[in-house]
């Protein structure tokens, strides 16, 4: 038997501890943020944490590629911070990945270095639905 909630994740292939991660992290909803690039793309740095394969298949467009690896080592961080310092400083931060999991590291490892994200709920398997 599957309980109310729980029955989301399965059904988005997302682990139950990213779809838990929605109640403390900030997160936007694919249809909010294809609205948001439609009407300000310039307010919003796109990040794809995924791998450098995972960006040539497929990516949303006009995002980065700066893998979850890189963030981890450290010099992702780093390119993170000029991406904002040469956009608007108040620009939106999303990150994404395949469902979330990968993402919400990212958003916790950066939130340690002060940089403030928001993460795409879902990942792409929520936007190629759009």
């Amino acid at each position: 038997m599957i309980v109310g909630g729980i029955a989301i994740p399965l059904t988005t292939k997302m682990s139950i501890p990213v779809f838990m991660s929605q109640f403390y992290v900030e997160t936007i909803a694919p249809q909010s943020l294809k609205a948001l690039l439609e009407e300000n793309a310039k307010s919003v740095i796109l990040i794809d944490v995924r791998s450098p394969t995972e960006y040539q298949e497929n990516h949303i467009e006009n995002s980065v590629s700066i893998p979850l690896l890189d963030i981890e080592l450290g010099f992702g961080v780093k390119r993170i911070q000029t991406l904002i310092k040469e956009n608007h400083q108040d620009s939106f931060i999303v990150l994404y990945c395949t469902s979330g999991a990968r993402s919400l590291k990212a958003h916790n490892l950066l939130q340690k270095k002060g940089v403030d994200t928001i993460i795409l709920w879902g990942g792409m398997n929520a936007w190629e639905k759009l």
